[in-house]
């Protein structure tokens, strides 16, 4: 018999190769490189036991979310441009996370009066996503 301990070690270490993975696509897109469709894993064998775990098995308990720059791009496309107080109160991302996204200036610009709104490079990435099937475009 396994001691559980190093179960719960080898589930622990599953868990964060589903992590890595997301997180490798979520920066890939982000990026607007390709997405991996299949991550390169193959199950993991449990020593002693008949049954291997997939670390795909994980994704009910690990929730994939839109990449964050994505989902500012998107929804400042559906607002229209806004202040950086405004974008923190409505957008339900985390501060940092819109300081560390509002950086990007591939991303998004600050317009003369002060407002943050999507760059023509992001407007032309979500139309080619849409085009694509990859994202809906925004209404």
């Amino acid at each position: 018999m396994v001691d559980p301990e190093i179960q719960t070690a080898i589930d622990i270490i599953d868990k964060k190769i589903l992590s890595l993975q997301q997180a490798r696509n979520q920066l890939a897109l982000a990026f607007g490189m390709e997405q991996s469709a299949s991550p390169k894993t193959t199950p993991v064998q449990r020593p002693l036991l008949d049954k291997p775990i997939n670390p795909r098995s994980f994704t009910s308990a690990v929730q994939v979310q839109q990449p964050r720059k994505e989902a500012l791009a998107e929804f400042l496309i559906k607002s229209g441009p806004m202040s950086r107080a405004d974008i923190v109160n409505k957008a339900g991302l985390p501060e940092g996370t819109i300081s560390y996204c509002l950086n990007d200036k591939r991303f998004f610009e600050q317009m003369a009066n002060g407002d943050w709104d999507v760059t023509q490079f992001s407007r032309h990435g979500f139309e080619l996503k849409s085009r694509n099937g990859q994202i809906p475009l925004p209404a």
